[in-house]
C-alpha cells in the first residue's frame, strides 16, 4: 500500500510538473509571437513613417518639441502631446483635447505653432496607415498656422517662417487626403470632423470661366516631377497651386470631355470654431470658404488691410496636359483611316471669354496639339497676351489628305463663330489668328486663301457639275476643292512650312510611310466607283489612289503646286519663321525637313530665319520671341476695342484687387525684328535671346510673404 500510495504520490507530481511545464510553455511561446509581432511592426511600420516624401521633407522644417512649463511642472502642452516613434511631435487623440488646445492657442498664439506641427505629424501617420482621420489632423495643422499667421506681431518672432510652410504644407496634404477619402468636393466644398462636430465648408471659385460643376477633382503639384516644358513659370505667395481637372459630364462643343486647368486655393479658418466658441458656418461666423483662385486672373489677396501676393502656377495645367495627350507617333499615322475619321476637333483650353482673339495652333505631320505647349506657356505667362487670346488647337489625323483636314477646320472655324456669336456682335471674333507648323502651314493656308477652279483643275479635266456621281460625293469634292477665305481668319503665321514640298515625301521614309496609311472598306469602294464612272478624267496622283498628305508633299504633286499659286484674301497678313540649321547639298540650307526655297512664300509681310531644326522649331526661343512679337502686333492693328473682361468692363483695375484682368494689352510699340519686311541677313545666326520681361504687379511679394499679420480673420 505505502509502495502503491508512493507511486501515486510521485505520479500526481509528474502530472503537476507537467501541467506547470506546458503553462510556462504557452507563455513564453505567447511572449515570443508578441515579440515578433513587435519586431514586424518596428520593423515594416517605422520605415515606412520615416520616409516621407521629398515635397513634404522640402516644405516641413524641424517641428520644435511641445514647450515646457516655466515652473517645471506639466503644463498644457506636455498633457496634450508626447513624442512619437519616429522622434516628431505626436498628437494623443483624444475627443476634446483638440478644442482645449485651440482654446490655449487663442490665449497664446505661439502654441499655434506646435499645435500645427503635432497636427501635421500625426495626420501624415494616420495617412500612412490609411485612416480617414489625418483629414481633420491637416485641417488642425491648418487652423493653428494661419491663427499664429494672423496673429499680431508674429512676423517677428522666429516661428513665423516655420508656421508659414505648415500651414501651406497642410494645406497641400488637406486637398490631398480629403479627395482620397472622399471627403473634398472642389465643386462644393470640404468635410471635417472636429470636437464641436463635423463641419462644412463650403468652395468659393473666384475669376474663372469656368462654371463649379467643372470643378471634378483636383492634383497637388508634384515640385519633383520631371518637367516637360522648357520654362516653369510659377511664382511664391500665399495659398497652394493646384491642378483642377473637368471631366465632363454633358461634354462641350468646343471643349475637351477632361481639360486640366489652373487654380490656387486659400483656406482662413477660424481657431475660435474650432474651440467651439463661434458658430461653424453662417452669416456671423468668423470661419472662411474654401477659395479656388483663377491664377491667371488674379495676382494679390486682400489679407486685413493688406494685398498679398498670391502664389501662381502658370504652367502647372500644360505639365499635365502633356502627361495625357500623346506626342508625335507612328499611331498618329496609321489611326488616319475609318478610325480617326470623324475625330478632327476644333478646341478650346478655357471657356470661350467674349473680347478674346481666337488664336488656332495647328500641328503637322506625325505630330499633335502637345508640341503647342511651350509657346501656350509663354502666351500663358505674360498678362498682356493671355488675356487677349484664347487658344485653340486643331486636332486631327496626319495622314489623311490635308485638302480635307483645311476643308474639316473651315467648317469648325464657321461652327465656332455661329455658336459663340451667332448675332455678330463680337468684334473679336473677327480678328482669329493662327499659326501652322510644317504640313499645318499648309492647312491652315487653304483657310485664308481663294480657291477659284486651281485645285480641282488639278486632277480632273472635267467641271465639278459635270461628272458621275451621286450628290454625296460631289458635296465632299466641292468642301475640299472649292472654297473661299474665312472671314474671321485675319493672321497666319507659318513655321517650316513646305509650301514647295518636303525633301521627305519623295524618300524612301516618306513613300513607306505613305503606304502605311490605312483607309476604310468605304472609302476605297466610293473612290473606285468615281474613277470606273469618270474614265480619263482623273489625273494619276487622283486616279491610282486616295492620295495621302504625304503624296500630296512631293514636289511633282500637281495639287500642291496648284496650292502654292493661291492667293491669300486681302484681309489676312501672312508671316514667315523659317529654319536654317541644316545644309544639304541638294537642297542647300533648310531645317533638315523643309528647305529654305520651299518655306518660302511670296505673300509674306514678314520673314524670320532662325539657326533651328525642323522639329525644334516651335520651341525655339527665336521664333517664340518672334511669335510673341507678332501677336503683339496683332492685338495693336486689331479693329475692334482692346480685352475687354468677360463683363464688357473696359474702367481701368486698381493695380492688385481681388478680381484683377491684370494689364489688359496696354499700348506699346512693336519691336522693329517683329514688322522688317523679308530679312535675309545671314541665315545661320547664334544668338542669344533674353526672355520677355514678365513684370511682377505685387514688387514687395519677397518680404511681404514672412509680413502676414493682423487681426484674425
Amino acid at each position: 500500500m505505502e509502495y502503491g500510495n508512493a507511486t501515486c504520490r510521485r505520479s500526481t507530481a509528474r502530472l503537476t510538473c507537467g501541467s506547470r511545464g506546458r503553462t510556462r510553455g504557452a507563455v513564453c511561446l505567447s511572449t515570443c509571437l508578441v515579440a515578433l509581432v513587435g519586431m514586424w511592426w518596428w520593423g515594416l511600420v517605422t520605415p515606412a513613417l520615416q520616409a516621407d516624401d521629398a515635397y513634404y521633407r522640402t516644405l516641413l522644417p524641424e517641428i520644435p518639441p511641445p514647450t515646457p512649463s516655466p515652473t517645471g511642472q506639466p503644463g498644457l502642452c506636455d498633457t496634450l502631446f508626447n513624442r512619437g516613434r519616429v522622434g516628431r511631435p505626436r498628437m494623443i487623440v483624444l475627443a476634446d483635447k483638440p478644442r482645449h488646445a485651440a482654446m490655449a492657442a487663442l490665449e497664446d498664439p505661439c502654441l499655434g505653432v506646435t499645435f500645427a506641427g503635432n497636427a501635421l505629424s500625426a495626420g501624415v501617420e494616420a495617412e500612412q496607415a490609411d485612416v480617414a482621420t489625418c483629414v481633420d489632423l491637416y485641417f488642425e495643422c491648418v487652423t493653428f498656422s494661419w491663427h499664429y499667421l494672423t496673429s499680431r506681431g508674429a512676423s517677428a518672432r522666429p516661428e513665423y517662417e516655420t508656421a508659414w510652410q505648415l500651414y501651406h504644407n497642410g494645406l497641400a496634404r488637406l486637398m490631398n487626403a480629403g479627395q482620397r477619402f472622399g471627403r473634398l468636393d472642389p465643386s462644393r466644398g470640404l468635410q471635417v470632423n472636429t470636437a464641436v462636430g463635423s463641419l462644412i465648408i463650403p468652395a468659393i471659385h473666384r475669376g474663372f470661366a469656368w462654371k463649379p460643376a467643372d470643378f471634378t477633382r483636383v492634383a497637388v503639384i508634384d515640385h519633383t516631377a520631371p518637367r516637360k516644358l522648357q520654362r516653369h513659370y510659377s511664382r511664391p505667395g500665399l495659398g497652394v497651386p493646384l491642378v483642377v481637372i473637368r471631366d465632363a459630364q454633358h461634354p462641350d462643343r468646343f471643349l475637351h470631355d477632361v481639360t486640366p486647368f489652373g487654380a490656387t486655393v486659400i483656406l482662413r479658418p477660424s481657431l475660435a470654431v474650432l474651440a467651439g466658441t463661434a458658430p461653424p458656418i453662417g452669416a456671423n461666423s468668423s470661419h472662411g470658404p474654401l477659395e479656388f483662385y483663377n491664377p491667371l486672373r488674379t495676382t494679390c489677396v486682400t489679407v486685413g488691410q493688406q494685398q498679398i501676393a498670391l502664389a501662381t502656377d502658370t504652367s502647372a495645367a500644360l505639365e499635365y496636359m502633356l502627361e495625357t495627350i500623346p506626342s508625335g507617333s507612328w499611331e498618329v499615322l496609321m489611326q488616319a483611316g475609318s478610325e480617326a475619321a470623324g475625330q478632327e476637333k476644333l478646341y478650346m483650353l478655357e471657356p470661350r471669354q467674349p473680347g478674346k482673339y481666337p488664336l488656332v495652333f495647328v500641328h503637322g505631320f506625325l505630330s499633335s496639339p502637345a508640341i503647342w505647349a511651350d509657346i501656350a506657356n509663354e502666351i500663358w505667362a505674360r498678362p498682356n497676351l493671355r488675356n487677349c487670346f484664347q487658344l485653340m488647337p486643331y486636332q486631327y489625323p496626319t495622314g489623311r489628305p490635308f485638302v480635307e483636314s483645311a476643308a474639316i477646320l473651315r467648317r469648325e472655324l464657321q461652327a465656332f463663330a455661329k455658336y459663340y456669336d451667332p448675332q455678330q456682335q463680337d468684334p473679336s471674333m473677327y480678328n482669329m489668328a493662327a499659326i501652322g507648323h510644317s504640313m499645318g502651314g499648309l492647312v491652315t493656308k487653304l483657310t485664308v486663301t481663294h480657291s477659284d477652279d486651281r485645285l480641282w483643275y488639278a486632277i480632273a479635266n472635267k467641271p465639278l457639275s459635270d461628272i458621275n456621281a451621286s450628290q454625296e460625293s460631289r458635296d465632299r469634292l466641292k468642301e475640299m476643292f472649292y472654297f473661299e477665305p474665312v472671314p474671321y481668319m485675319r493672321r497666319v503665321v507659318f513655321l517650316g512650312a513646305p509650301h514647295n514640298g518636303a525633301m521627305m515625301a519623295s524618300r524612301a521614309v516618306g513613300r513607306f510611310s505613305s503606304c502605311c496609311v490605312p483607309r476604310s472598306t468605304a472609302e476605297r469602294i466610293e473612290h473606285n466607283l468615281l474613277i470606273k464612272q469618270n474614265p480619263d478624267v482623273f489625273s494619276p496622283e487622283f486616279k491610282d489612289r486616295i492620295p495621302t498628305s504625304i503624296d500630296m508633299m512631293e514636289r511633282c504633286s500637281g495639287l500642291l503646286q496648284a496650292i502654292q499659286e493661291l492667293c491669300p484674301g486681302g484681309h489676312v497678313q501672312l508671316h514667315n519663321i523659317i529654319g536654317t540649321r541644316c545644309l544639304s547639298p541638294l537642297e542647300g540650307c533648310g531645317d533638315g525637313v523643309v528647305s529654305v526655297n520651299s518655306a518660302q512664300h511670296p505673300f509674306v509681310s514678314t520673314e524670320r530665319r532662325i539657326h533651328t531644326s525642323h522639329r525644334g522649331l516651335h520651341q525655339s526661343d527665336e521664333a517664340i520671341e518672334e511669335i510673341l512679337c507678332i501677336l503683339r502686333r496683332h492685338i495693336l492693328e486689331a479693329n475692334d476695342e482692346p480685352c475687354a473682361d468677360e463683363h464688357g468692363t473696359e474702367t481701368e483695375i486698381p493695380e492688385c484687387s481681388e478680381f484683377e484682368f491684370v494689364d489688359p494689352c496696354p499700348p506699346e510699340t512693336v519691336p522693329d525684328a517683329c514688322v522688317e519686311l523679308l530679312d535675309t541677313t545671314d541665315p545661320c545666326p547664334d544668338t542669344c535671346v533674353e526672355l520677355l520681361d514678365t513684370t511682377d504687379l505685387c514688387p514687395d511679394a519677397d518680404h511681404m510673404l514672412l509680413k502676414l499679420e493682423g487681426p484674425e480673420l
